[in-house]
């Protein structure tokens, strides 16, 4: 039978993200962070696909976060990374309980807090508003298309993953360029 090009896709994607992700940095971080991403291509796949994300793959970021700060592969200490990732969840949690559980899942506020350990202040607030941008963008896009309406449901993990990747690349560079625009 015939393989399907998403196999492809998620290969190349794959190697990709072992090859560049630890540009720069030392072994162990390095080895930290490929998992890091590799976790998020997989909560990605099986968020598009079943619209949920394992609390086991949430738990698994949150330790390689925990690890990140214990090994030094993250720039800030224990509370320029708890306090975000509290304030990820109670955020997520609050968009819950506002939509009554039609815009997020439970999920996403346990993926929050396993980002907010990671990705730390100001990452953290850069990667979610990133992950709303992207998501509106692309939720428009498939409107406009006419593949989904504004009832449809959208997995919000992937756009996630994919502002986690934004902001590990090019974070730093964001930031500043803000702060600059704002003088």
């Amino acid at each position: 039978t015939k393989i399907s090009w998403s196999y492809f896709g998620v290969e190349l994607i794959s190697g990709l993200l072992v090859a560049l992700v630890p540009m720069g940095l030392a072994i162990v971080p390095a080895v930290l962070w490929v998992a890091v991403f590799l976790i998020l291509l997989l909560i990605t796949l099986i968020d598009m696909r079943l619209q949920i994300i394992p609390d086991e793959l949430g738990a698994a970021l949150a330790i390689l976060g925990i690890s990140l700060i214990l090994v030094g592969g993250v720039p800030y200490d224990w509370a320029g990374h708890l306090w975000p990732a509290f304030g990820a969840s109670l955020f997520f949690a609050g968009l819950i309980a506002i939509t009554r559980g039609r815009g997020m899942g439970w999920g996403d506020v346990k993926l929050g807090f396993a980002l907010g350990l990671i990705f730390g202040w100001p990452g953290t607030l850069l990667l979610v508003m990133l992950a709303f941008v992207i998501g509106a963008a692309v939720g428009v896009t498939l409107i406009a298309a006419r593949s989904k309406n504004l009832k449809s449901a959208l997995p919000f993990g992937p756009f996630l993953a994919l502002a986690a990747l934004i902001v590990f690349f090019f974070g730093p560079d964001i930031v500043s360029g803000y702060l600059r625009l704002l003088g």
